[in-house]
């Protein structure tokens, strides 16, 4: 059966106004749909317009031309974004940054603890609930932020380089959290990143765009190596670098490296 279709965007395109308003093309003709149950992944060089795609998507700004068809409200509470560089409250500990997100939307302080203490415990930080942000690393880090965005179970995800900055170990173990929870809630999620690697070993598609303005060069499949099953795989078998292969080729025609 053909996994409903959460997200459309359809031939988006948008420039920006300089000081001296001069029009500079970002985003030139972007066409791709989102699933449910599977996560996308862009790819391609930093200024090529990935983060500007996801502020679309996200409903925080408009296109010039095109639109953008979604089952989930956009933006709302089944949106979940972790943006760039994203931080924690340094006042609040962990458990308390967590239920910051229910407790925005309405939810009692009691009821928002006990979900985020939960939350904390399936991205495996359950005994540091009461740590301040600054007695943890940065791929703890990165978990309370994923927690924080699963906490209003969103069926959309929005993640702007999530595993960037991080070792391969924690980058895996983060993947393997993002999976899970795309595969058991039936949610969607476009991830940005510059990593060939991280985009084969986490996602179901990848899409590699070229230079400004970008535009989708070519659409990649990585299911077949097993992947979306929920397992990440980083292992050196043919089918893995045949795709790996296939990326850089892409990047390569598209300008992109």
């Amino acid at each position: 059966m053909r996994a409903a279709q959460l997200v459309t965007a359809n031939d988006l395109r948008r420039s920006f106004v300089g000081p001296d308003d001069i029009h500079t093309p970002v985003l030139d003709g972007i066409t791709f749909a989102l699933s449910a149950g599977t996560i996308t992944s862009l790819l391609g060089a930093s200024g090529c317009g990935k983060t500007t795609l996801l502020r679309l998507i996200a409903g925080l700004d408009r296109p010039e031309h095109g639109d953008i068809v979604s089952s989930v409200e956009l933006p709302g509470p089944k949106l979940g974004y972790i943006q760039q560089a994203e931080r924690l409250l340094p006042w609040r500990t962990l458990v308390g940054n967590v239920a910051l997100a229910l407790e925005l939307l309405g939810s009692p302080k009691r009821e928002a603890q006990e979900l985020a203490q939960q939350a904390l415990a399936d991205v495996g930080l359950s005994d540091y609930a009461l740590r301040y942000p600054n007695e943890i690393s940065g791929g703890m880090t990165q978990r309370v932020l994923l927690a924080r965005a699963f906490i209003t179970k969103p069926q959309l995800l929005l993640l702007d380089e999530p595993l960037g900055q991080l070792d391969l170990l924690a980058r895996k173990e983060l993947a393997s959290i993002i999976r899970h929870y795309v595969s058991t809630n039936q949610a969607a999620a476009l991830l940005v990143t510059h990593s060939v690697e991280e985009a084969v070993f986490i996602s179901d598609t990848v899409l590699t765009l070229t230079r400004r303005p970008a535009r989708v060069c070519e659409r990649f499949s990585v299911t077949p190596l097993g992947l979306g099953a929920g397992a990440v795989q980083l292992h050196a078998d043919s089918a893995y670098e045949t795709v790996q292969r296939g990326l850089l080729g892409a990047l390569e025609r598209g300008g992109t490296r």
